[in-house]
């Protein structure tokens, strides 16, 4: 029989346990302060995946009476390092491979079954990480699970990752008030920082004003995305698609005012590019800044004139600038290419409404944009 030996494991013999730990096997299995504990029959292992948590776990099996002495320790209780085997000299413990997975198991017996945890088999926990390998690209945001898990992120990229730590004291909230500063963005990891904001923002690419706000995670994720283009953009002022996405991402937000800079900066530097223009001129609907938005709308027109959506567009910004006339005459020449579409056709209602005096003239589209 064996048991698993994944990340790092602290191995005892069972009749080890039975003759010298208080309570027997019972009282050790629910003494495991995490899920790991397995036993073959034989053996029992119990894991971790930092290496100070396991030595501190096996000082305590000492101090219960399962060792005497320092150097009775070492024989009675094995410490085991995936990649890199024992701790100390261990002769009554076999380390290998059991169908791919490190295991462990009484020297010269058969291994028979592996005994693994079911927790090990269904963690979304990286067992191989190592807090000093972390450290060196991963900063430290925050605890879960009472202390007992660490979360840390990837400075540049923004992934998570979380290490058990059950031996950790549990840090104070003001302990992560002030995060580390954020890397600076060079030439080498420029594109790296850039790819991974553009991964994050591009889920909401097709959210719209006239939607309900966006979750809080997802607020928080486009976030995280505007901090990372940010300083894309500190380091390279006329990376126009950069600016495109901090765009969007600020109108995602309801941030409109910022999402007119983003969008107004791209365009300075791209405006043959028709989406670089479509998206500020439709900031300038949500903003009310009518006359823009027209001049805007027939830079767009002049490239694609039979393009019946952006028409719609085109009359929808005639009518917050208050030109009645031209914006029933624009609205009525998109329905002739597309008579179905249903948001041109509430467009035109609209219009009508507001040349008969039955509907007030919106100063802005969305009407009434949620603005946080």
């Amino acid at each position: 029989m064996a048991v698993s030996a994944i990340a790092i494991s602290v191995v005892v013999r069972n009749a080890t346990i039975e003759a010298h730990f208080p309570g027997g096997m019972l009282a050790f299995a629910r003494s495991c302060p995490n899920q790991t504990f397995c036993t073959d029959g034989t053996i029992s292992r119990v894991g971790f995946m930092v290496q100070k948590d396991a030595q501190t776990f096996a000082n305590r099996l000492a101090a219960t009476g399962l060792a005497l002495s320092p150097a009775e320790a070492a024989s009675e209780i094995a410490l085991v390092i995936q990649g890199q085997g024992f701790f100390s000299p261990c002769n009554w413990l076999q380390l290998g491979l059991f169908e791919g997975c490190p295991s462990v198991w009484m020297a010269g017996t058969d291994r028979g079954t592996l005994s693994i945890p079911e927790f090990e088999l269904n963690s979304a926990m990286d067992p191989l990480i190592r807090v000093e390998e972390l450290r060196e690209s991963f900063e430290l945001i925050g605890l879960k699970a009472n202390g007992t898990v660490e979360v840390y992120r990837h400075k540049t990229t923004g992934e998570l990752r979380y290490v058990g730590r059950p031996f950790n004291s549990v840090r104070k909230w003001w302990q992560f008030w002030k995060r580390p500063q954020e890397p600076l963005v060079d030439a080498n990891n420029h594109n790296q920082v850039y790819q991974a904001a553009v991964d994050l923002i591009q889920p909401y690419v097709e959210h719209h004003l006239e939607q309900a706000p966006l979750n809080r995670a997802a607020r928080k994720q486009l976030r995280r995305g505007c901090e990372m283009l940010s300083r894309v953009v500190q380091f390279n002022p006329s990376n126009w698609p950069a600016l495109w996405f901090l765009g969007i991402a600020h109108s995602c937000l309801r941030e409109l005012e910022a999402a007119y800079s983003d969008f107004h900066r791209a365009y300075a530097l791209e405006k043959a590019n028709p989406s670089v223009s479509r998206e500020l001129a439709g900031i300038c609907l949500a903003l009310g800044r009518g006359e823009e938005a027209v001049h805007l709308c027939r830079e767009v027109l002049q490239k694609a004139p039979t393009d019946a959506g952006l028409i719609s567009n085109y009359a929808l910004a005639l009518l917050i600038a208050d030109n009645i006339t031209q914006a029933e005459a624009a609205v009525q020449n998109s329905l002739k290419l597309n008579p179905n579409d249903q948001i041109t056709q509430t467009v035109a209602k609209l219009i009508a409404s507001v040349r008969t005096g039955r509907a007030a003239r919106p100063d802005r589209w969305p009407p009434t944009p949620s603005i946080r």
